[in-house]
């Protein structure tokens, strides 16, 4: 063999393999990630097709697809949002951080909330004096939206994560434990939904970790253990029931004595834990093998998707559905499908491409 010929296949295999780190991370960014929030948000819109749209006719708390949805989806969200935030807090520090997270979660949730208030207002037409308009409005913001919400929980989850790692170099890794006991200890109330602290922060936390020793986590990485916690997360869900959500009991403990509380809020957190796990893993091993194009735009769209549309499923609880039959066969892919279409579309097309809209509703610089 030549000395040329072994400099060419030299340079093809370093051309391969620049390719392949090129289809892993684009801009900085690991498309498994944004496939991952596609996937989230995708949960998303198809579980409130299924709530807003079921107008009374059925429990879709008793639905199965509903179930497994709500058993992780939200905490699908919270955890790659911390597993985000992780590798910003290592580039930017805590200060900055959280200067940016006000920018990027604050300033979008008091504008849409303000948007959402406007429409409330002028749709229903019920604050007939100022006063009635200045509560509604303060209603509004104390009590988010159905979707809202989400974005202050995560500037809460920013701050305190901030602070647990701050107090790292007095108490080491026991700041980050002692953050979860944090939001269980202290009260916590429905105004700014922070009550899902108790049931959502520790899967921002458990994301962050993720992030901080994906190296270690990448070693033990297999198709058996993904295959094993899908299979694990189905078995879990035969023990679900109804008083067992989250969003039904909100943050508080329930159960008629703490060791049943203490049991319930542990099933919740290995059911939602496992989803979590099964539903990145699949992710993670099918993005190495086949472009998710389709989830990567909807992840890197995530948020303009997530909040406009609230004003859809608004709209979907007062249009007609039909009978359970065709209820989950027909009308719910088809109206997610539409649901998302149109605020994809919205958030590439216009929220993007205008500066203020881009500033004020996406948190942009």
């Amino acid at each position: 063999m030549h000395p040329g010929e072994i400099v060419s296949v030299g340079s093809e295999t370093r051309s391969i393999n620049r390719d392949k780190l090129a289809s892993s991370v684009i801009h900085g960014r690991s498309v498994w990630v944004d496939n991952v929030r596609g996937l989230a948000i995708l949960l998303v819109v198809v579980g409130h097709v299924i709530q807003f749209g079921s107008h009374g006719n059925f429990d879709f708390f008793s639905n199965w697809t509903f179930v497994g949805i709500y058993a992780f989806h939200m905490p699908l969200f919270a955890a790659v949002s911390g597993y985000l935030a992780c590798r910003t807090f290592e580039r930017r520090g805590k200060t900055s951080i959280l200067k940016d997270r006000v920018r990027s979660l604050v300033v979008p949730f008091l504008a849409w909330t303000a948007l959402f208030g406007t429409a409330v207002a002028i749709v229903t037409k019920k604050w007939t004096t100022a006063g009635e308009a200045a509560g509604g409005f303060l209603a509004q913001f104390l009590f988010p939206a159905s979707t809202l919400w989400f974005l202050i929980f995560l500037f809460f989850s920013f701050v305190i994560a901030a602070a647990a790692l701050y107090a790292e170099r007095w108490i080491g890794i026991l700041s980050l434990p002692i953050s979860v006991l944090f939001v269980f200890v202290i009260p916590l109330n429905d105004a700014l939904s922070i009550g899902q602290l108790r049931w959502l922060y520790p899967f921002f936390l458990a994301g962050l970790l993720a992030n901080r020793y994906k190296r270690w986590l990448g070693r033990h990485e297999s198709v058996i253990v993904c295959v094993s916690t899908v299979i694990f997360f189905a078995a879990l869900l035969w023990f679900w029931q109804r008083d067992y959500s989250v969003y039904l009991s909100g943050g508080r403990l329930i159960g008629e004595d703490l060791v049943e509380s203490i049991m319930i809020w542990t099933y919740r957190f290995v059911l939602g834990g496992t989803g979590v796990i099964a539903a990145t893993g699949v992710v993670r091993f099918v993005s190495k093998r086949v472009p998710m194009r389709l989830l990567q735009a909807l992840g890197r769209a995530s948020l303009g998707i997530y909040c406009l549309q609230t004003y859809f499923m608004v709209l979907l609880a007062h249009l007609p559905a039909p009978d359970s039959r065709s209820y989950f066969l027909l009308y719910v892919p088809l109206v997610a499908c539409s649901v998302l279409v149109c605020t994809y579309l919205g958030t590439h097309y216009v929220l993007e491409r205008h500066r203020v809209l881009r500033i004020f509703l996406l948190g942009a610089r």
